[in-house]
């Protein structure tokens, strides 16, 4: 379940999922696997049976951006359950999100064998980072096993093998602008963002070589999504469509904040021209607003999701048409 935006070549008419089936069909070792699941740019979630080992490999992206369920039932009933999606369960055993911390495989022979369930994984790791593999998986077993049933043991695999995260290590620090132009210090820029700071942090060629690349790889980000979506075959180019065909295939969650509308104007930029984009409301309640509305007769369970569906109108309009 996903969408390859980059790191697999795939046709205007060819199937994700057929494709990358294709490719781990063509995997001869758990390496290979790992190099595959590394190269991909996009969000994914998987369950992979692979028939030649007796294995089950299934996970998510690195951002998780894609959903895969587990649940573990209890020690005397042995179940292993994985779903992409679930209903709400009312007993004491909820399905939980598998972590995206990396990639989970299952030996079923050995399984078998023992007659117990163990969890292998293989865990994402920076390319650049200076740790060490062994303090990195010491790390991610402990998040992750604090989560497990005590009667499901997680091991890291023996080779040691980890998987490529896509991104770098986020820097949590920003130098001081040049002091060529004061007044653009850290605490400033926090608290207060006028067109001058912005021009005086930007004086710093670097800074503003940065901010271009920011711009670039953004750009391209957004023109792929958009292009990625189906479209018929007097769609797929920049001509003007006739009225008829106007037909909003790409949605933006809208705000109205500074993020949301440069997404919708890079969106526009690639488009097919005369083709609408719709823009989806998103609005925040103030916490005052929500507490004089709570000192109000309470409201019913269909009264407050038809008042969150439908802000401007009452229930009592909506009961009237």
């Amino acid at each position: 379940d996903g969408e390859i935006f980059n790191g697999l070549p795939v046709g205007d008419l060819e199937n994700d999922t057929e494709v990358m089936f294709h490719h781990l069909a063509l995997c001869c070792s758990e390496a290979d696997i790992l190099s595959l699941f590394s190269s991909l740019r996009g969000p994914w979630s998987f369950i992979y049976y692979q028939a030649s080992r007796h294995s089950l490999w299934f996970g998510r992206d690195y951002f998780g951006r894609r959903s895969l369920l587990w649940q573990f039932n209890n020690e005397v009933d042995r179940a292993f359950c994985l779903t992409s999606v679930s209903v709400y369960s009312q007993s004491g055993n909820q399905w939980q999100e598998v972590p995206a911390s990396g990639i989970f495989k299952i030996d079923l022979k050995a399984c078998a064998t023992a007659k117990s369930l163990s969890l292998t994984l293989f865990p994402w790791k920076y390319s650049s980072t200076e740790k060490a593999v062994e303090e990195i998986f010491i790390n991610v077993l402990d998040q992750v096993s604090k989560d497990l049933p005590n009667h499901i043991p997680l091991v890291m695999n023996e080779s040691k093998l980890c998987l490529r995260a896509p991104v770098i290590p986020l820097n949590k620090t920003i130098s001081e602008a040049s002091g060529e132009c004061p007044g653009t210090n850290i605490s400033n820029i926090t608290h207060m963002v006028s067109v001058e700071t912005l021009q005086g942090f930007l004086a710093e060629e670097h800074k503003k070589k940065v901010v271009h690349q920011f711009i670039d790889v953004l750009n391209e980000a957004v023109k792929r999504r958009v292009l990625s979506v189906f479209r018929g075959e007097d769609q797929k180019t920049r001509e003007v469509p006739s009225m008829s065909n106007r037909k909003a295939h790409v949605a933006v969650l809208f705000s109205g904040g500074i993020d949301s509308m440069v997404i919708a104007a890079l969106a526009d930029k690639h488009v097919p021209l005369g083709e609408p984009i719709d823009l989806l409301n998103v609005a925040f309640m103030v916490k005052e607003q929500a507490k004089q509305k709570g000192t109000t007769k309470k409201h019913t369970s269909r009264e407050v999701k038809l008042d969150l569906l439908c802000p401007q109108e009452s229930c009592k309009d909506l009961d009237a048409k």
